[in-house]
């Protein structure tokens, strides 16, 4: 079924049902049972009928629209059957273009390793549900936002003698890695979280849509809540002197958890690499508006957030216009995003 006729049965369903509703209420009742008087013993249980249709029509709708994204981008995709296809599936597509990488594309790699109808996973952790899949487009918008840090770093990782290393703290069903394997060229991947066993699970199911047709991730455990000193033990025993060239922050969304990542990881990161930071305070929208009311106010309230760690570690802190949940944090003017700007009233140059 496609979009229009979901939505065409939903308004049909709707209009029958304020029809007979308005119909019910303007006809006699017998005053003995409170029923219609007129010889229709099935109008509450159609009613009843056609208000759970509505409702199925509804869900489809919004699954809907992950499934119309998948579509969308299947049609309009330029890349070549060569590119698109090797004998796992996918490829490291992306990164062989000559073109710059657009949401789109990341968007439709997210979509295929999710690989469900809903385009998100929904996990227990801890005492919560989490919800992960949704990274390029959908409850967050953060697709164009990546293709910005990743058309900056794909040239460096293109021209690269030794590997590009990417790290991502909060990884869940680990889509997200999956994606930075498919897009990076001789990327090395380490996935950090309080508990790996959900993307250790899920990797087959992802490999068998074509994700890691090379290496496979470095899985490790790591709790933000344990002493930053422990948890900077624990990075050096895994990477040694190696360093991050993007790492990802998708973990404990506080700002204690924040600034303990922060402190954490900053030591591992490349001169030239990009720290990144996602959900990040909300940006009130005005009632109709289609964007924000105004961008720089509110990545104000993130640059409060994350300048004193930032700025103290070397890091200039820069929020994504197209969705000011997500920052990133840079060394050197050459790393640089071309972003919203730190703002004076809560940061400072970087020592």
């Amino acid at each position: 079924m496609t979009r229009k006729s979901i939505f065409g049965a939903s308004a049909l369903s709707m209009g029958l049902l304020f029809g007979l509703t308005f119909w019910l209420k303007s006809s006699p009742l017998d005053p003995d049972v409170g029923v219609l008087s007129s010889p229709m013993p099935n109008l509450l249980l159609r009613i009843r009928e056609l208000e759970s249709a509505q409702r199925e029509a509804a869900e489809r709708i919004h699954a809907l629209e992950s499934v119309q994204l998948a579509t969308e981008l299947q049609s309009t995709s330029t890349v070549s059957n060569q590119q698109q296809a090797t004998e796992r599936g996918i490829v490291q597509v992306l990164s062989k273009k000559a073109s710059k990488l657009t949401w789109m594309e990341l968007a439709k790699l997210e979509w295929r390793f999710v690989g469900n109808k809903s385009g998100t996973h929904q996990v227990k952790c801890g005492s919560k549900v989490c919800i992960g899949g949704d990274r390029m487009h959908g409850h967050h918008n953060y697709g164009q936002c990546y293709a910005d840090v990743l058309n900056k770093l794909l040239p460096r990782a293109e021209s690269s003698q030794t590997a590009f290393r990417v790290g991502e703290i909060g990884i869940l069903m680990g889509t997200g890695l999956a994606v930075w394997d498919a897009v990076i060229p001789n990327v090395e991947i380490d996935g950090w979280d309080i508990d790996i066993t959900n993307t250790a699970n899920n990797l087959p199911n992802m490999r068998a849509r074509g994700a890691f047709p090379g290496r496979g991730p470095r899985l490790n455990v790591i709790d933000s809540h344990k002493p930053v000193h422990e948890n900077i033990k624990e990075v050096e025993r895994v990477l040694g002197n190696a360093k991050y060239d993007l790492f990802i922050d998708d973990g404990w969304h506080s700002p204690e958890g924040i600034t303990a990542t922060v402190e954490t990881f900053e030591r591992f990161m490349h001169d030239e690499g990009v720290y990144v930071v996602e959900d990040l305070g909300r940006c009130p929208k005005q009632k109709g508006a289609k964007d924000y009311t105004d961008k720089h106010v509110c990545a104000d309230a993130n640059f409060k957030l994350l300048c004193p760690p930032a700025n103290s570690h070397g890091f200039y802190v820069e929020c994504c216009p197209h969705d000011v949940r997500l920052c990133a944090l840079t060394r050197g003017h050459s790393a640089s995003l071309g972003w919203i700007e730190q703002s004076a009233s809560h940061c400072r140059v970087p020592a």
